[in-house]
């Protein structure tokens, strides 16, 4: 009974002893760690107070898939401003006559179908590398930019690249944000127009 008494005193005293190591070991053993930032997904939306505002929160919303920013960009005729219109490029619709009744529910079908078409690895992105012509009012802005989209999908029976020309009109709201009220479609070049990319994904 004796040499078991003395053996639990000598296990007591080794865990003990390794305890005192473990917590010399650390510089605060008893200090609390510093919060994780919580898990978000990415967003760079800027207030848009200016027309140019909407193209770069445009740009940013395609490039960083978030389809909540990018709708934002356009109105929805709940304040004094008219419901989104697109007006698609001419050859197009002669071809898919549903794009000349575009509503804002096909634009969201569409850019959500295009983010989950291109792999988390691959590119997506949205660009207005050239100014053709922009007016510019008090509460109103008309912008005509040369857009250009890359879209590096797995479908070989899709393009990759888009490009056109759009008119943009935009109008400031009642809380003083800018927001798309009608795209002007026009292709460019051989290279298919968003006015195509929409036609392949929103006729369902």
């Amino acid at each position: 009974m004796i040499w078991r008494g003395l053996n639990i005193i000598h296990m007591k005293s080794v865990v003990l002893i390794c305890s005192l190591l473990l917590l010399s070991a650390c510089d605060h053993p008893f200090s609390t760690r510093e919060p994780e930032k919580p898990v978000t997904s990415q967003s760079s939306w800027i207030p848009p107070h200016t027309p140019d505002d909407v193209l770069v929160n445009m740009i940013h919303a395609v490039h960083e898939r978030n389809l909540e920013n990018y709708m934002r960009c356009f109105a929805d005729g709940s304040d004094a401003v008219s419901m989104f219109h697109f007006k698609p490029d001419p050859e197009a619709a002669a071809l898919y006559p549903f794009l000349l009744n575009w509503t804002l529910a096909q634009e969201q079908n569409v850019l959500r179908q295009t983010f989950s078409l291109v792999p988390l690895d691959s590119s997506l992105s949205l660009t207005f590398p050239v100014t053709v012509r922009d007016v510019l009012a008090a509460d109103s802005a008309v912008m005509v930019r040369q857009y250009a989209w890359s879209i590096h999908h797995l479908d070989d029976a899709m393009p990759t690249f888009l490009e056109g020309h759009a008119e943009i009109r935009m109008k400031e709201n009642s809380v003083g944000e800018w927001v798309v009220y009608y795209w002007d479609d026009h292709a460019i070049s051989d290279i298919p127009s968003f006015s195509l990319w929409k036609a392949a994904w929103g006729g369902s």
